[in-house]
Formats: C-alpha cells, structure tokens, sequence
C-alpha cells in the first residue's frame, strides 16, 4: 500500500512538474507578424529548478536523436559593399525631414533622427567662458546613474532621477514642478518623448521602465487615463526612448521585438520579432538565439515612415565561445518598413561578436 501511495504521488508530482514547465513556457502573442502565435521555449520558464530540469532533459534528446551539428566559422571572411537602401526607397531632400523648434528638445537624442546636437548659437566659443551657474537641482533621492538625455517642453526640463522618479524641472528658476514614481525601477532608462496630441488624444510624455509603456500630463505629472490602462501598458522591457510616425507610437523591447502602438489609445497594433523566424512553435534551445536585444536605440524616419533598429549582441554577450553560428539579427542595423509591416534590410556589424562589441547608440540619420 505504501508503495502505491509513493508511486501514486510521485505521478502526480511528476504531472504537475511537466504541466507547470509547459504553462510556464508557453508565449501567446497573436500580434506578430513574422512569427508564430504560440511558441514554446524551455528558457522562458520561470522557475529555476523546472527550468534547469527541462534544458537538461532537451539536451540529452538532442544527443541522443537530432544530434545537429554546426558548421565552423572560418578565420577570416571578406565581406563584399552591402547595398544599404532598398530600391524602392527614395532619398528625401532636407526639406522633407520633420521641422521642429530649435529651443525644443522633445525626444532624448534630440530628435527622431538622433541628431544630438543644438542649433542654437545663443551660446557659442566666443563666449562659453563667461558662462556662470544659474541654478543647481538635487532630486535628494538616491544615488545612481542616469543614461537619458533629458527632454525640454515648455520651459520644463524633464528627466529621470537616481532615485527612479521622473521630474519636471522649471528651466528658468530650477524649481522642481512635480515628479512621478512609476511600478517598477528604471522610468526612462534611455530615454522619454513629447508628443503634441491631437483631436483625438491629449499631448503627452512617453516613457517605459522595466514593467511597461507610461503616458504623463505634461503640466502636472499625472497619468493620462485615456491611454491604455489608466495611463499605462504592460509590455516587454523596453529600456529606449520610444519614436512616434503618424498615429503609431513605436517602442523597442528585449523580446526581441518592435511594438506599433495606438498612441490615441495604448492597444498594440502588431508586433515585428527580431529574429530569424523559427520552423514551427517549439524553439528548440540548440537553435534559440538569446540576446540580439535592441537597447542601443532606435531613430526614425517619418516621412518614409521607417524605423532603423540597433541590436545587442548575442547571449552569453561577453564571452561568445559557446555560442554557435553568425548570430543573425545581433550586432545590426535593421530598417523596417512600418507602413507595409516588413523589412527592408539588415546589416550586421560583426558576425558571431565573441567579445560584446555590439552598437551602443542609435543610428543617426542625415537630415
């Protein structure tokens, strides 16, 4: 009788071991456009010791029947001129490139286009020595580092703290206007954009942390309510300034994955993996790619309506002797095509980066 009680639970145990590793596994995302709806893959299982046990199990059926090997890569490859642009892609003139105030700075990195440089000529070299403090602001909050750029709308500066706030900073007295603690750590890790409004929806600052996609009052601080859930959307971690084209509101996360936003309501539109699609919905973890995490930035051309993404290296990032293949999709440069949802190139910087030397920063488009 004991026996059968053992061998009874260690069933059930067993059961719900492998029942809770697929739940845990399974992603349902109905909004990708290049990449099946349901996947499941063992390294989005949550708990360590199911996980470890599931990767363990799928490495012995590996050896055991698939038994996939890898081609080596070579000691020195010459790669021929890439062909950057797409035929049907045409060359804007700089009057066709969005205009704005050069006193505004309402997206981190400046613009759409990551510019990150003034025009004004108020101060110049002439007179940069006899600059003198006006105002020095302490948030009083923590300490930390800050990695954003921040935005000036309205005689506001506006920023990310050390202490995970955003702020609005009166630019003329220093006064603090009001500030923000978003759900989660990090509010504007790389970055917040302004957005004008329109007659369907109020102006607003744009921003993600580590839990989601925010929508501020430019005026008070306060969540704008119509947005999504109460002013705010749960998505992948995103950690860069997001860019907005048209009615889109356009964020990248480390899924990988572009996100088109509604930005008049918060519901996502459709989603871009970035990655190379795999055969079927399960990921095998001999094939899985990790990382190619675009953290560097994205910048925008609106008149085209085209996104160019920057990616991260691959996982494990900073020693690479384990990881197999070029690594497609990490360490590039991807165009993507947001009115007709596709892409349009793809340049890799470095194939199969052993040594974490993936794009740090935004492209910068010419105006």
């Amino acid at each position: 009788m004991l026996i059968k009680f053992f061998l009874k639970l260690s069933i059930i145990f067993f059961s719900l071991f492998i029942i809770v590793g697929i739940f845990q596994a399974t992603d349902l995302d109905s909004k990708y456009i290049n990449r099946s709806s349901i996947q499941i893959d063992f390294n989005k299982i949550r708990t360590p010791f199911i996980k470890r046990n599931f990767l363990r199990a799928e490495s012995i059926i590996n050896q055991l029947f698939l038994k996939k090997k890898f081609n080596k890569l070579p000691n020195i490859k010459q790669i021929p001129r890439y062909k950057y642009l797409h035929s049907n892609i045409k060359n804007s003139s700089s009057s066709d490139y969005e205009k704005i105030k050069v006193d505004e700075w309402h997206r981190s990195n400046q613009n759409n286009y990551s510019q990150r440089f003034s025009e004004l000529s108020l101060i110049n070299q002439n007179n940069v020595n006899n600059l003198k403090v006006a105002w020095i602001y302490k948030s009083n909050d923590g300490k930390g580092q800050i990695q954003s750029n921040p935005i000036i709308v309205e005689n506001k500066i506006i920023t990310p703290t050390p202490g995970h706030y955003v702020v609005a900073i009166d630019s003329k007295s220093g006064e603090e206007i009001w500030r923000f603690k978003s759900k989660s750590k990090f509010p504007a890790q790389r970055g917040l954009v302004y957005w004008k409004g329109n007659e369907r929806s109020n102006p607003g600052i744009f921003f993600s942390d580590q839990s989601g996609l925010y929508k501020l009052n430019v005026a008070n601080g306060i969540l704008d309510n119509s947005f999504g859930n109460e002013g705010f959307i749960k998505t992948n971690l995103s950690k860069t300034a997001p860019v907005i084209i048209n009615d889109n509101l356009i964020i990248s996360t480390f899924a990988p994955s572009i996100d088109i936003i509604d930005i008049n309501n918060g519901k996502t539109k459709w989603k871009f993996f970035l990655k190379k699609k795999h055969s079927g919905f399960y990921v095998n973890s001999s094939s899985r790619l990790g990382g190619c995490n675009p953290w560097g930035g994205i910048s925008a051309d609106t008149k085209n309506e085209i996104v160019y993404i920057s990616t991260g290296n691959a996982q494990p990032d900073y020693y690479g002797n384990k990881r197999q293949g070029k690594n497609k999709y990490c360490n590039s440069i991807i165009a993507l095509d947001i009115k007709n949802k596709k892409k349009i190139f793809d340049f890799q910087e470095i194939s199969h980066d052993v040594w974490n030397r993936d794009i740090a920063s935004p492209t910068i488009l010419r105006s």
